[in-house]
C-alpha cells in the first residue's frame, strides 16, 4: 500500500501557487502527516534522490543572475523567469494607456501579443533576440503566472491617471529639448536619450511622417506621450 500527495496548485483566489522546491515541501508535509497516521515516508535511497534534486534546483536558482532593467537576454538562461521578471518590472511603471505597457515590454525585449476569442481576451508573451529584435522563444501564456494580465494592466493604467508626475515630465522634456538642439539625426536623438535612461518610440503615418512620440524613462519608471510634456511638441522632432 502506498499513498500519493496531490496539489491543485492554485490558491483560494485562483492564482498559481509557487512550485519552487515542491518535492521537498511535499516530503515535509508527508512527514507531518506520518506522525498522525503512522505511515512511513519513502525509502532512504528515494529520499537521497529527492535531496539531490532539491540541491540541484537550489544551485540552478542561485546561478540565475538576471537584472530585468538590462532587458531580455536568452544567454542569461531560464527565459521564462526572465520574461516573468520583466513583466513584474513593467507593472511598476507609470503609464496611462494599456498600449504603453506593451511598449515598455518591447523596449525591455519582450513582445506582448493581445489575443482574443469570442469569450476571452488575454496576453501572450515572447522573448526577442537582443540583436535582431525577432522572436526567439516559445510563446508564453501570461495567465499561468499573472492571472488576467490584460485586466491587471488596464487597472494599473487607470490608477496612474490620478498621478501628476510633474517633475518627471519636466525632466524628460528638458532632456528631449536639449537632445534636439545638439543632434542632427533620429538615430543620434535616440542615442542621446539613452545616455539618460530614456527610450523614445516614434509613430509614423503612411507617408513616413512622425505624428506621435512616446518617451519611456527607465530611471523614474514613467511613460509619457510628447503631448504630456511641458513646452514640448512632436512637431519639434519632425523639424
Amino acid at each position: 500500500i502506498h499513498y500519493h500527495i496531490v496539489s491543485v496548485r492554485v490558491d483560494k483566489e485562483g492564482k498559481k501557487i509557487s512550485d519552487s522546491y515542491e518535492r521537498k515541501r511535499s516530503q515535509d508535509a508527508l512527514k507531518e502527516l506520518a506522525k498522525e497516521y503512522g505511515f512511513v515516508v519513502g525509502k532512504k535511497k528515494e529520499m537521497e534522490e529527492v535531496e539531490k534534486r532539491d540541491a540541484d534546483e537550489k544551485k540552478k536558482e542561485a546561478d540565475f543572475d538576471f537584472n530585468p532593467y538590462n532587458g531580455f537576454d536568452p544567454s542569461k538562461g531560464d527565459v521564462t523567469k526572465q520574461i516573468e521578471a520583466i513583466t513584474e518590472l513593467a507593472l511598476k511603471y507609470y503609464f496611462k494607456e494599456s498600449q504603453q505597457f506593451d511598449l515598455i515590454m518591447e523596449d525591455l525585449g519582450v513582445k506582448a501579443y493581445r489575443w482574443s476569442s469570442e469569450e476571452h481576451e488575454w496576453i501572450i508573451l515572447q522573448g526577442l533576440d537582443p540583436e535582431s529584435k525577432e522572436p526567439c522563444t516559445p510563446l508564453i501564456d501570461s495567465e499561468e503566472k499573472f492571472g488576467d494580465l490584460q485586466d491587471t494592466v488596464a487597472q494599473h493604467a487607470e490608477q496612474c491617471k490620478g498621478q501628476r508626475k510633474t517633475k518627471e515630465k519636466e525632466k524628460v522634456s528638458n532632456i528631449a529639448q536639449t537632445a534636439l538642439s545638439k543632434v542632427k539625426s533620429e538615430k543620434h536623438f535616440k542615442n542621446y536619450l539613452k545616455k539618460f535612461g530614456i527610450s523614445v518610440v516614434l509613430s509614423r503615418n503612411v507617408k513616413n511622417e512622425i505624428f506621435g512620440a512616446t518617451f519611456i524613462d527607465h530611471k523614474t519608471k514613467c511613460v509619457f506621450k510628447a503631448s504630456d510634456l511641458p513646452k514640448f511638441s512632436v512637431k519639434m522632432i519632425e523639424a
